[in-house]
């Protein structure tokens, strides 16, 4: 089931967004919209983007992932879409973007927390000049592969 799918301004109701998270295109890069950190502004631009609450009620949470790299694991240079508790923000997984403008699959297996309310977080917190931005788009929720 799609939670998410991430193409125009008007899926990111309900999400709470900071700094130069956006959903737009980069026609140098990739043309199809994604919720990003880079078309709004620029690789040295950082932010978040929280997701509203969703029920995890499958197994398999698969994301279309995209950006540069990740300089830590958390703090300044981070990248990163973080999978948090709802209820306490705990962090339950996390995934980092592939390197790349192409969106590639990703995917975290619920299985554990099913029934569980959970939130996603995008964050940018790479100012660097170059590989410094992350973006999502359909984000589904379905069995294991």
């Amino acid at each position: 089931r799609t939670l998410f799918a991430l193409r125009r301004a008007g899926d990111l109701e309900g999400w709470t967004v900071t700094g130069g998270f956006s959903v737009a295109a980069v026609p140098s890069l990739f043309a199809a919209p994604t919720l990003n950190s880079l078309a709004a502004s620029g690789e040295a631009g950082v932010g978040s983007a929280v997701s509203p609450p969703f029920t995890l009620d499958a197994p398999c949470l698969r994301l279309r992932l995209q950006g540069g790299r990740s300089l830590a694991p958390d703090g300044p240079g981070a990248l990163a879409v973080r999978l948090v508790d709802a209820a306490d923000g705990r962090e339950l997984a996390v995934l980092r973007p592939n390197g790349s403008h192409i969106q590639a699959e990703a995917s975290i297996d619920v299985g554990a927390w099913q029934g569980r309310k959970a939130r996603l977080v995008l964050e940018d917190r790479n100012s660097q000049p170059g590989y410094a931005w992350i973006g999502v788009s359909d984000v589904t929720l379905g069995p294991r592969p």
